[in-house]
This record gives C-alpha cells, sequence and structure tokens, in this order.
C-alpha cells in the first residue's frame, strides 16, 4: 500500500500536488491510501476551520477515488460511502456506454 502522507512535513501546496498526482501513484500498481479528510492543507488553502471542511474533504474524496485511491481514511464514513456510490456508477456507466 502507498501513502502520499498528506500534510506529513509537507506545505499545504506539497499536499495539493500529491492528492493531484494520485493518478500517477495508483498506476504504480499498489492500492492507494488517501487520507485527506479534515486535513491542515484543506484548511490552509481555503481558509476553513475544521468544523467547516466536511464538504472539501468529501471533494478530495471524489478526486482521489477518480485518480485510482482505493483505501480511504475519513471522518465522514456514510458521506464517503455516498460519494464513492456515486463515483462507482458514473465510472460503471461510462464503461457501458463505451463497450456498446
Amino acid at each position: 500500500m502507498l501513502d502520499a502522507g498528506l500534510d506529513l512535513g509537507k506545505t499545504p501546496a506539497m499536499s495539493a500536488v500529491l492528492l493531484r498526482e494520485s493518478g500517477r501513484h495508483a498506476a504504480l500498481g499498489y492500492p492507494l491510501l488517501l487520507s485527506a479528510s479534515n486535513k491542515r492543507f484543506l484548511g490552509e488553502l481555503l481558509a476553513l476551520d475544521i468544523e467547516d471542511r466536511r464538504a472539501e474533504s468529501l471533494g478530495a474524496v471524489a478526486y482521489g477515488a477518480i485518480a485510482g485511491c482505493r483505501i480511504m481514511r475519513v471522518h465522514d464514513v456514510a458521506g464517503t460511502v455516498r460519494v464513492c456510490k456515486v463515483i462507482e456508477a458514473i465510472v460503471a456507466n461510462a464503461f457501458e456506454k463505451e463497450r456498446a
């Protein structure tokens, strides 16, 4: 399993780049962990207090899921499950249309 270690010894900009490059990391063939929930980099980049980062954390999960992250460490489990189901439905639907 790979973990980019968002926030761990990194600037907010570095963490944002690592999140953005999740697809590149996932392409290495190992399961990729995303641990962006409520992270400092989201707060600093978007000027949000920790209690105001729910939507942004879910947005990071959506991005990560699309990019290939398959393990999520989160605070909002129910919200994350809903987001991942939406992403799964979109991707499955797109795949079915490509096959048709």
